[in-house]
């Protein structure tokens, strides 16, 4: 079973026009998926937590309808904004969190906001953009979901924060699903397993596994043309930048350009060029 899945996606809203035929996210791995900035992250996760409704096509989730209670029940829908009350303490929230989800766990709580370094008596309008990040996940792993569902991962915080995140899913909730949102680069490096490209709307690559990143070359130097099998590919002219897929390729390559060199490309090359050849946004 799938942690997500969704079938002939479409959904039109202003400027923003999601067709995607086939999304797939594997149940208890960390899914990311990849959108330019307003290509549709915020909205895409919604349609997935069944905040928005499609114009047409299927979503499933953990095997079922966003829309079922039962299934609601065991997604945590994070974003940054938590919609109380600025006055609030963490503890005032926790106790709310408490009275609406009867499978809150208080001890958990407890020890991820002290990892975290969040005190009960804080109040939410003290608290800085990456410490209510923080809040954010510790009120959504004490629920013990079997599927998060995360809006932009960590928002602008810096990595270290997004590394406490990782870190404290890992060690409490390690074969939880996460599917999170992002148009940085290093999050896509560092944290999934796999890797889902979206470009105007519709699903350009999906990365799983090793394979796609166990056997690319980096191609670059001087040639007149952008050659067969090129991927990303940045050509001026006269400079070429690019990677392909396989050994016999590479070689293919060099040997047709001398002008141009291969060498074994490390991951964050190939989601780079996959995603474009763009600049690498850590």
């Amino acid at each position: 079973m799938s942690a997500v899945s969704i079938k002939n996606l479409r959904y039109r809203i202003g400027r923003l026009n999601l067709n995607i035929d086939e999304l797939t996210a594997g149940d208890g791995v960390r899914t990311g998926i990849y959108t330019p900035d307003r290509g549709g992250k915020s909205t895409l996760i919604k349609l997935m937590s069944g905040f928005l409704k499609p114009d047409s096509g299927e979503i499933k989730v953990l095997g079922g309808s966003p829309d079922d209670h039962n299934i609601r029940g065991s997604i945590a829908y994070i974003t940054p904004y938590l919609g109380f009350m600025p006055t609030l303490t963490v503890y005032r929230v926790c106790k709310s969190f408490r009275l609406f989800y009867r499978k809150f766990d208080n001890a958990l709580f407890e020890e991820i906001s002290k990892g975290f370094g969040l005190k009960p008596v804080d109040r939410l309008d003290a608290l800085s953009g990456p410490q209510l990040i923080k809040l954010s996940y510790a009120l959504a792993m004490a629920r013990r979901p079997r599927l998060i569902l995360a809006d932009d991962l960590a928002g602008d915080a810096d990595p270290f924060v997004t590394g406490d995140i990782m870190s404290a899913l890992k060690k409490y909730l390690g074969d939880t699903s996460l599917v999170f949102t992002t148009s940085r680069i290093g999050d896509l490096d560092k944290y999934a397993d796999g890797i889902i490209i979206i470009s105007d709307g519709i699903v350009k690559h999906s990365l799983y596994g090793d394979e796609p990143f166990s056997d690319c070359y980096l191609i670059s130097g001087e040639c007149n043309e952008t050659p067969e099998g090129a991927i990303g590919a940045r050509f001026d002219g006269k400079k070429l930048s690019c990677i392909v897929q396989g050994d016999h390729a590479a070689k293919k390559i060099t040997e047709r350009y001398p002008g141009v060199t291969a060498e074994k490309a490390e991951r964050s090359d190939v989601i780079r060029y996959y995603i474009g050849g763009g600049e690498y946004n850590e």
